[in-house]
């Protein structure tokens, strides 16, 4: 660091300091705690929308998901957009090596696709190889009759491409830590060039369009989660210090202040801060590629569903909650993927537990596509509960066995998982998800591959 910048805080009279920043902010936080020989006590709060500082894995930095949530409504925007005007946008999102930010928008607003660098195994990645899945991505959807569409990309794609191909941004501005700009980088706009140029001699006419996402994401009002989260940690980091402690990041875990020492921070092959990447061997990312439309190793041998499951039902019970249309999509989408038929069941238990069997109807993928960004409840909700008597259970039973459901997934809180028990005590092949406490209850004779 430059003497001059640790002379300047001890001129002023700096005892104690709390930096306020990302990766690069922790490194200088560390340096001047370590230079001042212990003078200047040092606390670091974590803040960048990359989200990308070595964190527990469920601990986001500040302002992280107030960019997602205002990335998630621009995306919401060019995806009507691009169905409105049958074209596809490339959109890149910050995130200098992470791709958390990018993950995050795509896969809550439903994007076609998401690619980030974590998924590649190669130390850089070609930029042909990001055009192919674009390419890719653009063919197969148009093989379903649908000629627009919304591709989000990483901005640390950048970081990870071939240096052959890294050659021609010598002359791009770098900052004060020798970063490339990536600002700099038109990623968006070479793809776009590239992938319809490549249509093009396909003889395929699409109209693409770059957009790159970022810095208007950067001020943007804070979430009340983040409104929150920030009260916390700035008390917190004031309560670190004043109780004697220094040489550390603030986080809040379980509702408390844990201090992470800075040393825990630093990779030992740079020096610097270690950064925190998407785990692509993670549930949420797998669900997330999961509801991509790209080009994949099992287009060509789809997965099945077990012999025994051919119709999937789905109840939905108790009040509203948010989020209950997602999981109505989720389970639907996966279904049809796995070769079964989703039937959606009108108004929780209120009507199978009368027998009637008319108050139901097979759900399809142009139905619930889009549905997990509204609220209420597609299929309608009730709080009948089956077994409040032999009858209704019964009922239950027989209208679903009339219908041949072979397995069901019941969607609501603590009374429907009571319903959820009885049914499956019966021997039919169950998934209760519980919109208040996001619990899944998973009796072992339900197969893992239609949990969603």
């Amino acid at each position: 660091m430059d003497p001059k910048q640790l002379e300047a805080l001890q001129q002023a009279g700096i005892t104690h300091l709390i930096t306020i920043g990302g990766d690069d902010t922790a490194l200088s936080a560390r340096t001047i705690g370590e230079h001042s020989a212990g003078a200047i006590h040092v606390a670091h709060v974590p803040k960048t929308i990359d989200n990308d500082l070595p964190l527990p894995p469920h601990v986001p930095t500040f302002g992280f998901q107030t960019a997602r949530h205002a990335g998630v409504e621009l995306v919401r925007n060019l995806m009507e957009d691009a169905r409105s005007t049958r074209r596809w946008y490339v959109v890149v999102a910050m995130g200098r090596k992470a791709g958390h930010l990018a993950l995050g928008i795509g896969k809550a607003a439903g994007a076609t696709l998401t690619v980030i660098a974590e998924e590649f195994d190669s130390p850089y990645i070609s930029f042909a190889a990001i055009c192919d899945i674009v390419e890719g991505a653009i063919l197969k959807r148009r093989a379903t009759g649908r000629h627009f569409g919304v591709a989000v990309l990483a901005e640390g794609l950048i970081d990870r491409l071939d240096p052959a191909e890294l050659a021609g941004l010598e002359d791009v501005e770098r900052d004060d830590h020798g970063n490339v700009r990536f600002a700099e980088v038109d990623l968006a706009r070479k793809v776009q060039a590239e992938v319809q140029g490549r249509l093009s001699q396909r003889g395929v006419r699409v109209t693409i369009t770059a957009k790159n996402v970022g810095y208007e994401l950067r001020c943007a009002d804070p979430i009340p989660f983040d409104a929150e989260y920030c009260r916390d940690l700035g008390y917190s980091a004031v309560r670190f210090l004043a109780g004697g402690g220094t040489g550390a990041m603030v986080s809040i875990q379980g509702g408390r202040l844990v201090p992470i020492p800075f040393d825990d921070l630093r990779d030992p092959a740079t020096g610097k801060t270690r950064v925190r990447l998407v785990d692509t061997a993670s549930e949420g990312f797998r669900v997330a590629r999961a509801y991509m439309i790209r080009p994949e190793a099992e287009d060509l041998a789809a997965p099945r569903a077990p012999a025994s499951i051919k119709r999937i039902g789905i109840v939905v019970g108790g009040g509203p909650a948010p989020g209950t249309n997602g999981v109505i999509s989720a389970v639907a989408i996966e279904a049809l993927n796995l070769g079964c038929v989703p039937v959606g069941f009108h108004d929780g238990f209120e009507w199978l537990a009368q027998r009637y069997t008319d108050e139901q109807h097979e759900m399809t993928i142009d139905e619930v596509s889009r549905i997990h960004l509204d609220g209420g409840v597609l299929l309608g909700s009730s709080r009948r509960d089956v077994t409040r008597d032999a009858e209704s259970l019964d009922n239950t039973l027989a209208a679903l066995a009339k219908l041949k459901i072979d397995a069901l997934v019941c969607v609501g809180g603590d009374d429907m998982v009571k319903s959820a028990a009885a049914i499956a005590s019966r021997n039919l092949r169950l998934c209760s998800v519980n919109s208040r406490s996001r619990m899944v209850m998973m009796p072992s004779n339900f197969p893992a591959s239609l949990v969603t």
